[in-house]
């Protein structure tokens, strides 16, 4: 009796560790996913900054804009 019991409950551990398992796994594989959308925004958003910067001289509506996002990046600080 106190196998089966023994047993069952060895089973029932094993099988929330399993499924404890694989809800890691599929979170950091979500997070992986996550971590490249966030890449990839970085990079393009930085692309955007830099053209800027460039055209800052030539065009006062872009200097202006520069302007608040910097306002904003230290407000956010």
């Amino acid at each position: 009796m106190a196998d089966a019991f023994v047993s069952a409950l060895f089973s029932t551990i094993l099988n929330n560790l399993d499924s404890l398992f694989r809800e890691e796994v599929r979170l950091a594989g979500s997070l992986k996913t996550e971590l490249e959308s966030l890449h990839s925004t970085l990079t393009t958003i930085q692309a955007v900054l830099h053209d800027a910067e460039q055209k800052q001289w030539k065009s006062e509506a872009i200097k202006n804009w520069l302007r608040k996002l910097e306002q904003a990046a230290y407000d956010l600080h």
